[in-house]
């Protein structure tokens, strides 16, 4: 027997020793491109599967931040992206690993697939034809897509909103495609908050993606986006980053460059790690974002919107999900970006 053996052997054995005493292996294997090394760990909710990365495990405060991608599921990009900042945060080559101290380490949670089922049928909707990112209470039912019976009525979202009742996230970050937009929280109420918020992503935004625009969903008409919902019930400072191109590697001679291919993974980790960096400034005072009630102010939602607001009880009259549910088809739905 030579040395190979004796070391495949060694290997399946600690695996089933951790299996018998209880311990998830971090040699994680899924249904995705790459290996992971020994450091992230990974978990699942209502099955929803995501990754967490620890760093400085010897801190004594952990700094958490949040990711999250093909919540359309039609996105594959975005899963990819969020894949390969596994893979760099494990290997030890991202920059997000800059927002490490002394101090305090970091804890990232990354969601690659959001919406499994839209995913595996390349669909931006869920098995339930739901534009999940229409799903979130604030603002829901601003929208002429379908976002389901009442706010938080799909498993994606209520999974999501499980994985946020673990944790106080300092920033979060849900990947789209594909537009040069960042879309902020909307407006909801006067909070200072949300307004240096609002100017640390615009100074951001010009700084490391400079052919980028900055808009809100509400003003987009998407109510019931993911970082409405974040900021404003979470407490979490929070945007949507579009991703330009539906490829990786792009020229920017579309952007009055001279002619380069250029990576474009590298460019938006920058410029995560300087957003979430922005959001620990921001994090340094206590955040008062959160929400009184449920209930959105009737100037707030358009009278031509095809799902008016009712409100986001979960308990809801059903004849009145009913209503919602028949009025979806009327008007056909148009594949929009965010």
């Amino acid at each position: 027997m030579n040395n190979r053996f004796f070391n495949t052997l060694f290997f399946l054995l600690s695996l089933s020793a951790l299996s018998f005493l209880g311990l998830k292996s971090q040699f994680v294997v899924d249904s995705n491109p790459h290996f992971f090394k020994p450091g992230l760990t990974e978990h699942q909710v209502l099955g929803l599967k995501y990754f967490s990365f620890v760093s400085n495990t010897r801190a004594k405060s952990f700094k958490k931040f949040y990711i999250q991608a093909a919540l359309h599921g039609n996105e594959k990009l975005t899963t990819e992206f969020v894949y390969w900042l596994a893979q760099s945060l494990n290997n030890g080559s991202s920059t997000l690993l800059g927002l490490n101290l002394e101090t305090s380490g970091i804890q990232i949670d990354l969601v690659p697939i959001a919406n499994p089922n839209g995913y595996k049928k390349g669909s931006r909707y869920n098995s339930n034809h739901v534009n999940l990112n229409r799903n979130f209470p604030v603002f829901w039912g601003l929208t002429q897509e379908n976002p389901g019976l009442y706010s938080l009525s799909e498993p994606e979202t209520q999974a999501i909103a499980k994985i946020f009742a673990k944790s106080s996230y300092t920033a979060a970050i849900d990947i789209h495609g594909f537009t040069n937009m960042i879309v902020t929280p909307s407006h909801y109420k006067n909070s200072s908050t949300y307004e240096k918020w609002l100017k640390a992503v615009e100074k951001t935004t010009k700084k490391h993606l400079s052919v980028y625009a900055v808009k809100n969903g509400k003003d987009l008409g998407d109510g019931g986006a993911f970082e409405d919902w974040a900021f404003w019930q979470k407490g979490t400072p929070a945007l949507c980053l579009e991703m330009i191109k539906s490829s990786r590697f792009i020229s920017n001679s579309a952007i009055g460059e001279p002619k380069e291919i250029i990576d474009t993974f590298k460019i938006y980790e920058n410029y995560i790690r300087a957003i979430f960096s922005e959001a620990d400034l921001l994090n340094s005072a206590p955040m008062n974002t959160s929400l009184a009630d449920d209930s959105h102010p009737s100037q707030n939602i358009s009278p031509g919107t095809l799902f008016m607001s009712q409100g986001n009880s979960l308990e809801k009259d059903s004849t009145q999900q009913l209503s919602l549910k028949q009025q979806i088809f009327k008007v056909p739905s148009k594949d929009t970006i965010h």
